[in-house]
């Protein structure tokens, strides 16, 4: 398993609040090799082909140049406003990596939409 870092796309139980149940989704890791070091718990945004989880999402194009390295199969969006953070037990597998200019663009949506910067 490769080191947890900034921008990986990793299969993980994602956990839905609204009914209590969970299950096998991509997610994108939000923050860097050092923050992660030693934590219990990392936090991950969705990936979903659904859009109605509210106005902040990013779309990720099958037919840019970048997107195979995602590791992903089709077009798909990335919630940018709820993070989850997900036990190490419940990340189940490395899909890929977003690689530039994909995580430039994310890394300022994700600050003008949450006012949060990943570390």
């Amino acid at each position: 398993m490769p080191p947890f870092d900034q921008w990986q796309i990793w299969q993980v139980v994602w956990k839905h609040a609204d009914d209590g149940t969970s299950k096998p989704r991509p997610a994108l890791l939000l923050t860097t090799s050092a923050f992660n070091a030693g934590r219990s718990a990392l936090p991950f945004l969705k990936i979903s082909s659904s859009t109605t989880d509210g106005p902040h999402k990013v779309a990720l194009d099958s037919g840019e140049r970048w997107f195979p390295a995602t590791g992903l199969r089709k077009d798909c969006f990335i919630h940018l406003a709820k993070p989850q953070w997900v036990p190490l037990g419940d990340i189940l597998l490395y899909r890929g990596e977003l690689q530039l200019p994909a995580s430039v663009n994310l890394d300022m949506r994700i600050r003008l939409a949450t006012g949060w910067a990943p570390k």
